[in-house]
């Protein structure tokens, strides 16, 4: 039974590679998510090495027209106004997610459009999802250690790794009111 720090959890998987051995405690759902996967994951097709001459040609000539396409905006807004409004609601989730910034979130999702980009939604689909799976976890890895790493450096290191100093808030110059001349005082004949 897998272990978690000397001690027994009820679910986990067990990576083995290269005559080394990591186990990683899993929740009841997440144990049922790679169970599932793991079922179906043995019937898919594997990779069976680099791309051939005429697989590269192909995926450059995918690429150029790719960039092609995006460069005549009006037909991708044409794309986007036919979208339904669901559909819609996740590209502006993603451009939200392109403007916040890099995560490992939107390394994930960018690494998996390049290969709808290169190869097409249909061809992309047929990838296998073993090698796909491989690469996400590989670059969770790289990602929560260059935090760690990042971490590790301004501790040891602060003088290279200030902190930022936050400036307080200026008042913002308002227009000065013009003075209301007093009005004059009339005097009515009677």
């Amino acid at each position: 039974m897998p272990t978690e720090n000397g001690t027994a959890f009820d679910n986990g998987i067990t990576v083995h590679y290269d005559g080394r051995t990591c186990e990683l405690a899993l929740d009841a759902g997440e144990a049922q998510k790679f169970y599932d996967y793991a079922c179906v994951a043995g019937d898919a097709p594997r990779d069976n090495g680099p791309y051939s001459k005429e697989e590269q040609e192909a995926r450059g000539h995918r690429w150029s027209e790719g960039v092609k396409r995006a460069e005549g905006f009006s037909a991708q807004l044409n794309l986007l106004a036919s979208l339904k409004p669901e559909e819609l609601s996740r590209v502006f989730a993603l451009i939200e997610l392109m403007e916040f910034g890099k995560s490992w979130v939107l390394e994930i999702i960018e690494n998996l459009l390049l290969d709808v980009q290169f190869e097409g939604p249909a061809k992309a689909n047929e990838s296998n999802p073993i090698h796909i799976l491989s690469d996400i976890a590989h670059n969770l890895f790289d990602w929560w250690d260059d935090i760690d790493t990042a971490k590790r450096q301004h501790e040891a290191h602060p003088a290279l790794f200030p902190s930022p100093v936050t400036q307080p808030a200026t008042p913002q110059p308002t227009k000065a009111q013009r003075a209301r001349k007093p009005r004059k005082k009339v005097s009515r004949a009677a």
